[in-house]
């Protein structure tokens, strides 16, 4: 609970204290860096809160003797051996990496996709869709000629900032989500007519110009889709592959590890 205080630590000011826990500027900057949220702010709420929690819990079961309950100092001590253990892990496999032990080559991973393709595959439909926002229904039927004339996309990405820069901050992001596979979740799409329209498309079609609101229009084309379980291409696998052999090599260097000191110990 951060009552144990080093040199460094003693040189700062408590932000709380609950009974004998401190929380210290330091331990809250460190769980704001680890965690996943965007927001600093919301970070701090959440971990103080938490933090307020736990502390009070944890000072109450003090004053009670809950930590010298046999069960008690048995769980203590069971923590303490797996978090050394992960911890003792993490610093080797860091030591490993830095010295390339995990270098995966262009064979290793050809080899990977000959041998495993059959497990390489889409889980979910999944689709490339480009989406070109306007504040005006004009803007966005001249927009959606200019993707029936099939200009290249450099060509139409400034044609997009130039006619619409209202819109810019909301065309950069949409152009950008157009190079990636995205299931039909993770495209966020405004409306179910959008999500209708979208599902009777083929590659290359384009959507007719929709209103999402009074002051927002928009034009899709389906660039490319891919069906449930349809097999990856080499290119489409390598980034799952890559994942896949570098967890494989961690995990051989770590049951190789505990098994040369089960050995010497």
């Amino acid at each position: 609970m951060g009552c144990a205080q080093s040199n460094t630590s003693e040189k700062e000011t408590p932000l709380l204290k609950i009974g004998s826990s401190v929380l210290l500027p330091s331990e809250l900057a460190r769980n704001i860096r680890q965690s996943a949220l965007s927001d600093s702010a919301t970070q701090a709420a959440l971990f103080i809160e938490d933090w307020r929690h736990t502390a009070s819990l944890y000072e109450q079961a003090i004053q009670e003797g809950e930590d010298n309950d046999e069960e008690t100092r048995r769980l203590v001590e069971k923590s303490r051996r797996r978090i050394i253990a992960e911890r003792f892990v993490e610093r080797k496999l860091q030591e490993a990496l830095k010295d390339g032990r995990f270098r995966i080559d262009s064979a290793e991973v050809k080899t990977y996709y000959e041998q495993m393709s059959s497990t390489l595959v889409f889980h979910d439909a999944m689709f490339k869709l480009l989406r070109i926002y306007t504040h005006s229904a004009d803007t966005a039927l001249r927009l959606r000629q200019a993707l029936v004339a099939n200009i290249g996309a450099d060509s139409l990405f400034n044609l997009a900032m130039l006619r619409a820069p209202e819109t810019a901050e909301l065309n950069q992001l949409a152009f950008e989500s157009a190079t990636q596979f995205k299931t039909l979740p993770q495209l966020h799409l405004e409306s179910e007519n959008l999500r209708a329209i979208l599902e009777r498309m083929k590659p290359k079609d384009i959507s007719p110009v929709m209103k999402l609101s009074d002051s927002l229009f928009v034009v899709m084309r389906l660039e490319e889709i891919v069906a449930q379980r349809q097999p990856k291409t080499f290119v489409q696998a390598f980034p799952e592959i890559l994942e896949r052999l570098r967890i494989m090599k961690q995990k051989r260097f770590v049951d190789s590890l505990a098994s040369r000191l089960k050995n010497s110990l």
